[in-house]
């Protein structure tokens, strides 16, 4: 099934094309780095917000109508932003296009997980190809607006397909049984370490545009270069997808790869980067969900995405406002959670 494959490279374009056009709304709007960093926060706090609502009731809405409406805000949310001229309406448009991520990658991933041959490392690679191509369909049409134009005029397509087809029906978690899930180890702790790891990967992808033109660097060929080969990652991580090991040395080696692109400020330092980290949350995730069993995989994804986002969301803000004074202090905010997550899971490992 191609479905929820074309749901991630969908969305996949949708959000990498704000780190890219995050001057565009500076310029636009007359805004600082600071204030910017409010844009992918309203989406990011939107993400939080749905996640936290389909994961504990993904099983009684169902996969059709959780679709059905993540493609009905982000069309909304694509509208907004594509026809706005002040930073309110596009803020209001980025919360929509947010509050549909959460509908539909909690639902793609449980889609997933109840296939016979569940592939997360193609799954994952599907949201790294949505980067190749985000950076080229801007460079093609110019003006940003144009861009979320194309995405609103897809998503209603994809509204319309959605509506046509029809889906497994999942397990459903008792209400009384939600804040249980908690309990179990397993669970608890494959959120912590997702969570870290987004926080950091969110955080250096979000600002590394941001931070190469600031020294008047080109970023189009870079991010291009950057999703192919974090795309070329994740479609490998099914090779080491049961080496714990391989998680260790690849989040060690993103904090070195960071310290390395913020001190040469070189993008191609930036794009092996990119091969480094592409494979962590696919194996991280696929382990999981082979040990979680399936009647808390909808809160799992829930609680993931939904953690993930958030800590995503609130190293976006910081960045951002200490990017004002300096994007080499912003970064070692990213560098920091991977050595501290290095450290833990060295630490559990002994």
């Amino acid at each position: 099934m191609i479905y929820p494959y074309l749901i991630i490279f969908f969305y996949s374009m949708i959000l990498n094309t704000l780190p890219l056009v995050l001057t565009s709304f500076q310029r636009a709007f007359d805004i600082s780095v600071g204030v910017s960093s409010f844009l992918p926060f309203a989406s990011l706090i939107g993400t939080v917000v749905s996640n936290i609502f389909i994961g504990l009731y993904l099983g009684k809405i169902g996969l059709k109508r959780s679709f059905l409406t993540a493609f009905t805000f982000v069309s909304f949310g694509t509208l907004l932003v594509a026809i706005s001229n002040n930073i309110y309406v596009t803020l209001f448009g980025l919360f929509f296009i947010g509050l549909s991520v959460g509908f539909s990658f909690t639902s793609a991933t449980t889609l997933l997980a109840y296939l016979p041959k569940a592939n997360f490392g193609f799954f994952h690679a599907a949201y790294g190809l949505g980067g190749v191509i985000s950076p080229v369909i801007l460079k093609l049409v110019g003006k940003y607006m144009f861009l979320y134009a194309i995405y609103f005029v897809f998503a209603l397509l994809v509204l319309i397909y959605s509506s046509t087809r029809k889906f497994p029906r999942v397990e459903a978690i008792e209400s009384r049984n939600i804040l249980s899930v908690f309990k179990y180890p397993e669970f608890s702790i494959f959120l912590l370490f997702l969570t870290l790891y987004s926080s950091a990967e969110i955080g250096s992808i979000t600002w590394s545009s941001n931070f190469m033109e600031s020294f008047g660097k080109s970023t189009e060929l870079m991010y291009v270069g950057f999703w192919a080969m974090f795309t070329l990652g994740r479609f490998l991580s099914g090779v080491f997808e049961k080496m714990s090991e391989k998680v260790l040395l690849n989040v060690l080696a993103s904090s070195i790869f960071l310290i390395l692109f913020v001190t040469f400020k070189v993008p191609i330092i930036f794009v092996v980067y990119g091969f480094i980290v592409g494979p962590i949350f696919p194996i991280v995730q696929l382990i999981a969900t082979e040990k979680l069993s399936k009647d808390i995989l909808p809160a799992f994804n829930g609680a993931t995405y939904a953690f993930t986002t958030l800590g995503g969301s609130l190293t976006n803000l910081a960045m951002g406002f200490v990017a004002d004074r300096s994007f080499e202090i912003a970064f070692l905010i990213p560098i920091i959670i991977y050595l501290t997550l290095s450290g833990l899971f060295y630490a559990k490992g002994k």
